[in-house]
């Protein structure tokens, strides 16, 4: 077996506030001069709880995080939390994914404000995060692991909840500008306003830079690969009635890359005119009824999202792509007691793709699907979650998922201990099946070629430990996980027809490792950040490592505030040799 390695990277970035100037009063949210850690609420797995009664391990970046630590867009503010591989494809603006637990990018689920991100004429259902910039982010929750009890589709590595600002603290906004190397500047601006009962928020960021070559300036490659990007975000909020509210948001994204490409006749990467534009829009409306006191809650959402990607090089249209997908849910919440809760809801989601370079026509799928999730504490330091979801796609069938966790909180030692099981699926993409259309309607294929697609399916357990010290200035994580994938799909060359290809089910896949996280509050101004990661992830059909991803991957990150206006911050990284 021959293997082909990337050296060991060492990364080491810096940064200090460069200039915030507030329009009505400071919006950059300061994290407040205490010795001890806040305790964390998490909402993404539809029963918010507090961090340490939820069985599964759950990273969360919160506003003030991201502030502390200056990070500038999506893949810098989750980084740091274990099991975690951001990776670009060139310069600023190149293609970006993130990979859970050593598990394809392709199936990690990123969420808006409920609106699912991932684009559906992409192969894989994948997101490209390096377009999303962190100027309106309230708070990122990093859920690793199987996800589809809960989301359904797509979500078998885990899912990157990501819940936007509101305008209840009050009217004020901010302003910032900043630049940098490559000719690189960034700006954003923010308004905001209101109470309990009505509020608003916009905000408007951009970025542009002059970028480098992604192709190696040995063989001559200097033409430097620039990026721009636009993007308007807006949350808006009433409670005309008392238990009624009414939510609404909205984000519009565009952006422009340019990147190198394998220009004939070498067909090696090289500098050439290559370059991307891509529109994004996703849309949100929901009402909240409460009543009985809190004890019961039915929320209906409808949402939509659009993704358009045009990408051009040597002045033919190279890729064209739109994917779009609208969905209506009903979600019912009831709390018989304070150690009680159940949850259940419908979906209904339509997804349509549609290529126009040649590959196919435009494709539709529908999935309904519905579930029951429950949490119960028989004892005050002991919860208890489980759920079932059923998801019905047009052209997939039916497929039920389960799913059930844990937590232990041992009394009078700040010992936590976890254990979670889940399951998860991915149907083939309308992309996918448009792709293997267009294949067999222009290639002959040999006789006894595969066509049919099937979902990917996987299922897999995490165990481990929190524990909390010195007043909460100290907080330690482990975790154990095994994560297996039956039938993933595959771009496999047909026997027969080496040149042409198809997508098909023939891998089964298999991660397991090792998780460690640390956090450590020095003092009211001082915070240090530690996580290890250790994933083993094999192809089991191929019997070969996966490829670019690291075994071992250790970060450290420290925060000061000597100042109230000052903050200086610093983070190292090390990635372990990638085989590819």
């Amino acid at each position: 077996m021959t293997r082909l390695s990337y050296p060991r990277r060492v990364a080491l970035t810096c940064a200090t506030l460069l200039f915030a100037a507030p329009l009505c009063a400071q919006e950059t949210p300061t994290p407040e001069a205490s010795e001890t850690l806040e305790p964390v609420t998490v909402t993404g797995l539809r029963i918010p709880a507090p961090a340490d009664e939820t069985g599964r391990f759950i990273s969360v970046v919160t506003a003030e995080d991201i502030a502390l630590r200056q990070q500038r867009f999506l893949t810098d503010a989750i980084s740091l939390a274990p099991g975690i591989q951001p990776t670009r494809a060139g310069s600023f603006g190149g293609l970006s994914s993130v990979s859970i637990r050593g598990l394809p990018t392709d199936q990690t689920l990123v969420v808006v404000d409920g609106v699912e991100q991932n684009n559906p004429a992409f192969f894989g259902n994948s997101f490209d995060f390096a377009n999303f910039d962190t100027s309106d982010i309230a708070r990122i929750e990093v859920l690793r692991g199987a996800q589809s009890t809960v989301y359904g589709s797509d979500a078998i590595a885990g899912v990157i909840n990501i819940v936007t600002a509101d305008g209840r603290e009050g009217l004020g906004g901010q302003a910032l500008v900043e630049g940098g190397s490559f000719g690189t500047y960034r700006g954003s601006a923010s308004l905001r306003g209101g109470n309990d009962a009505y509020s608003g928020r916009v905000t408007v960021s951009a970025v542009q830079t002059n970028g480098f070559s992604a192709a190696d300036s040995a063989n001559g490659n200097t033409e430097t690969d620039g990026y721009e990007n636009f993007t308007v975000g807006t949350k808006l909020r009433a409670a005309p009635l008392d238990g009624l509210e009414l939510a609404g948001t909205a984000r519009y994204s565009s952006s422009r890359t340019e990147f190198d490409g394998f220009p004939p006749p070498n067909f090696v990467l090289a500098d050439a005119d290559d370059t991307g534009a891509t529109d994004e829009l996703g849309l949100a409306a929901t009402a909240t009824l409460t009543s009985l006191g809190g004890a019961l809650e039915n929320r209906v959402r409808i949402s939509y999202f659009e993704n358009d990607l045009l990408n051009e090089g040597g002045g033919f249209v190279t890729f064209d792509a739109n994917g779009r997908r609208a969905s209506y849910a009903w979600q019912g919440t009831a709390r018989p007691s304070e150690r009680l809760a159940f949850v259940t809801g419908i979906e209904l989601e339509e997804e349509r793709s549609g290529v126009d370079t040649g590959l196919g026509s435009d494709l539709e799928a529908d999935t309904f699907s519905y579930f029951i999730l429950a949490e119960v504490k028989p004892l005050e330091f002991l919860t208890l979650n489980g759920g079932v979801r059923n998801d019905n796609n047009s052209d997939f069938g039916a497929e039920t998922t389960f799913s059930g966790a844990a937590a232990l909180a041992v009394p009078d030692t700040g010992l936590v201990l976890r254990g979670a099981w889940s399951e998860g699926f991915q149907a083939p993409t309308t992309g996918e099946q448009d792709f293997n259309s267009a294949q067999v309607a222009q290639f002959a294929f040999p006789p006894g070629t595969v066509l049919a697609l099937r979902p990917e399916t996987s299922r897999g357990w995490e165990i481990g430990a929190d524990y909390s010290a010195l007043g909460d200035r100290l907080l330690l994580q482990l975790t154990w996980f095994d994560n297996e994938v039956d039938d993933l799909l595959a771009f496999q060359f047909v026997p027969g027809a080496p040149n042409f290809g198809i997508f098909v089910n023939v891998q089964e896949f298999d991660t397991q490792g090792l998780e460690l996280a640390a956090r450590v509050r020095v003092s009211g101004t001082l915070d240090l950040t530690a996580s290890y990661a250790y994933v083993d992830a094999l192809n089991l059909t191929t019997g070969i490592a996966a490829g670019n991803l690291p075994d071992h991957r250790f970060s450290l990150d420290a925060a000061w505030r000597p100042l109230e206006k000052l903050t200086l911050s610093g983070t190292l990284t090390f990635n372990d040799n990638e085989t590819s």
